[in-house]
């Protein structure tokens, strides 16, 4: 009887009143709360994105870059993804895990950035295939390197083909 009226306080606090059987009043709630946690994170990512390392740098050598909120280093909290396109050739990535306050509603630091560059070989119909062993995964100190020489990545050692854009 205890988990019984546990589960129906659960579904009255996420339904607004509104009761419902046990296992249903635990799923709504469940996904509710992720749903005003991930709304409160983009909130604060937003608040954020003006002072957070890296991604002024990145739009400034890349000024087509796009800034996303996603998922993707498994701690259950968006991160920054940026990405854009160069000489219309390659694609930059970059992944800035974020760490939040306890409730989610302020960003307290952030995580080592990851980037990743790649050869586009071809483009047809709206898909993009890349070239085999194209891939380089740039660490901080290659991305300042870069950074310090105003975005030419030969300084790393990778040379980029600048005048021959893919067909799109």
């Amino acid at each position: 009887m205890r988990k019984l009226s546990m589960g129906l306080l659960i579904g009255a606090l996420c339904i607004a009143g509104v009761v419902f059987v046990l296992p249903v009043a635990i799923s709504l709630c469940y996904y509710t709360l992720g749903g005003i946690r991930g709304h409160i994170c983009f909130s604060a990512l937003d608040a954020a994105r003006p002072s957070a390392p890296y991604i002024a740098d990145f739009l400034r050598i890349i000024p087509n870059g796009k800034v996303r909120y996603i998922y993707f280093d498994g701690s259950g909290d968006p991160g920054f993804d940026v990405e854009g396109e160069l000489y219309g050739r390659y694609e930059l990535t970059m992944q800035l895990p974020v760490r939040f306050d306890t409730f989610h509603r302020k960003v307290t630091g952030y995580g080592a950035p990851n980037f990743y560059l790649v050869e586009i070989e071809s483009r047809e119909g709206g898909m993009t295939s890349y070239k085999s062993g194209g891939e380089r995964h740039l660490g901080v100190t290659d991305w300042q390197k870069i950074v310090d020489a105003g975005g030419n990545f030969s300084v790393i050692g990778y040379h980029m083909i600048t005048n021959n854009a893919v067909a799109q």
